[in-house]
């Protein structure tokens, strides 16, 4: 159940001499010419390629698109040519359609999600023909519409010293389907705890504030990004170094949006205690995001959260989940919790995410507890 959609999610990296000193110069936006060994071996340089595009995935969380943005201007497409230039272009624009036109970021905002300056990220807007100052595209009416969160912008309002760096490994925006209504981020997993020893550690945690089991250790995860599925949903799995491994899905379904979690225990011992934290962040959501738990309404597995005018209703649920909400950020959460899993066993957990409007809030999480079935 779980390896089928690992497989598909999954992605592996290539290596090799050329890639860390060409990125390193990427990184620092000097203009890099590959040396006449690397230009005579095509494997050395599509090796490059591959580790090349896999580190701005991985490595970049701070600074989203320092690397592309670099890379726009580099000469080691080698072997790719043409078409590795248009790759890269496409996927430059892509980035920048996300940040300027769905997410309505200023120039400002993508100088601090890339790290670029002002003046290549004004060049690289006006090559792909998109204005700075465009207003944000919204979905059509009844219409979903779920992108990777880019950064840059800080999720929450408040509570920020609980959340620094944000990850964007997990984040996914999901754009309301009313007119003018915004969008909120889903972070597909906020945390993972588990039990090791006996003792409660977190597994993950998609920013910085309470020290993981691995930061314990002095082990550096990976950044990932999203994998788009052929289906138009996103994909995520990590592999920790202990054999435990998560797999994030989601996608829309007509009005609703499904995710799944699976975990996977590959390591030679039972693993308890498995907790884990989806939160929904409401900052971009105008109408919803006060900061209050009087707008929400709490139901079995499921929470709501009403419009200031109280006639639409933000409303998620997921299998065996503890739902609550949190004032600062503010957010809500129905975060599953998993069973115990023997070496080799794995559990999938599932959750929805509605949109819905003139309707009561228990006929809302009926409808969210529904959708799972």
């Amino acid at each position: 159940m779980l390896e089928p959609a690992a497989r598909l999610a999954g992605a592996k990296g290539g290596g090799g001499d050329l890639a860390e000193p060409v990125f390193e110069c990427a990184r620092e936006g000097r203009r890099v010419t590959p040396s006449p060994r690397a230009s005579t071996v095509c494997e050395h340089r599509r090796r490059a390629w591959r580790h090349l595009r896999r580190i701005i995935a991985v490595r970049t969380s701070r600074r989203l698109l320092a690397g592309v943005v670099s890379l726009s201007m580099l000469h080691v497409v080698g072997c790719r040519g043409r078409d590795g230039q248009r790759e890269m272009q496409r996927e430059v624009r892509s980035w920048l359609e996300n940040m300027v036109l769905h997410h309505g970021f200023s120039v400002d905002e993508v100088m601090a999600a890339t790290g670029a300056d002002r003046d290549e990220v004004e060049r690289l807007l006006a090559e792909h023909g998109i204005s700075g100052d465009a207003r944000p595209v919204e979905p059509g009416t009844g219409d979903l519409l779920m992108l990777p969160y880019p950064g840059g912008r800080h999720p929450r309002i408040g509570f920020l010293d609980g959340a620094i760096d944000p990850h964007r490994d997990t984040k996914l925006s999901v754009f309301l389907p009313w007119a003018d209504s915004g969008y909120v981020v889903v972070d597909l997993p906020e945390a993972i705890w588990f039990r090791p020893g006996g003792q409660r550690k977190l597994l993950y945690l998609a920013h910085t504030h309470i020290p993981t089991h691995w930061d314990d250790r002095g082990v550096e995860l990976e950044r990932l990004d999203w994998k788009r599925e052929a289906d138009g949903g996103y994909s995520s799995r990590r592999r920790f170094p202990n054999g435990i491994e998560f797999l994030a899905r989601a996608g829309i379904d007509g009005e609703v949006v499904r995710m799944e979690l699976g975990l996977k225990n590959g390591s030679g011992d039972i693993i308890t205690g498995l907790r884990t934290q989806i939160c929904v962040m409401l900052k971009g959501a105008p109408g919803f995001n006060a900061q209050t738990l009087d707008n929400k309404v709490i139901e079995a597995e499921g929470i709501a959260t009403r419009s200031a005018d109280g006639k639409r209703w933000i409303v998620t649920s997921w299998d065996r989940a503890r739902p609550w909400g949190n004032t600062d950020v503010p957010c809500m959460h129905a975060d599953p919790v998993f069973p115990d899993l023997e070496p080799g066993e794995e559990a999938v957990l599932r959750g929805t995410l509605l949109f819905r409007e003139g309707e009561d809030a228990q006929t809302v999480l009926r409808a969210s507890g529904s959708a799972r079935e």
